[in-house]
């Protein structure tokens, strides 16, 4: 399971949602990118790799997130890297509401992530 989530919002729910999962499925079966990426390893190769071996997708959304729709039209933003890859390879991707979230409307989000 791959965790995507803005760090600058989401860091304390994406590592309590590791903790459960982890605590479940194993350590092996989880990746958060802060858990999982050592220092000096190219991070975003590791993301890719971890994108590419997952099996399901969890994407964190929470109102902050919403807020900040703007920083996914930024091609080399890292959570619609993430969320393109994970869609392009049709893999189980679930969207988390968290707070009272609301999905974003298909015209907020560039082209890529139009099947979030």
């Amino acid at each position: 399971m791959f965790i995507s989530y803005r760090r600058r919002f989401d860091r304390a729910s994406a590592r309590l949602l590791r903790l459960e999962l982890t605590r479940v499925f194993g350590d092996d079966a989880v990746f958060r990118d802060v858990d999982d990426i050592a220092p000096g390893d190219i991070f975003p190769q590791k993301i890719l790799n971890a994108v590419n071996a997952c099996d399901t997708f969890l994407a964190l959304i929470s109102p902050s997130w919403l807020e900040t729709a703007a920083d996914l039209q930024n091609p080399g933003d890292f959570v619609r890297l993430e969320i393109a890859a994970a869609l392009a390879r049709k893999v189980k991707l679930i969207p988390l509401l968290l707070n009272g979230a609301r999905m974003p409307p298909r015209a907020e989000l560039p082209p890529d992530l139009g099947e979030l």
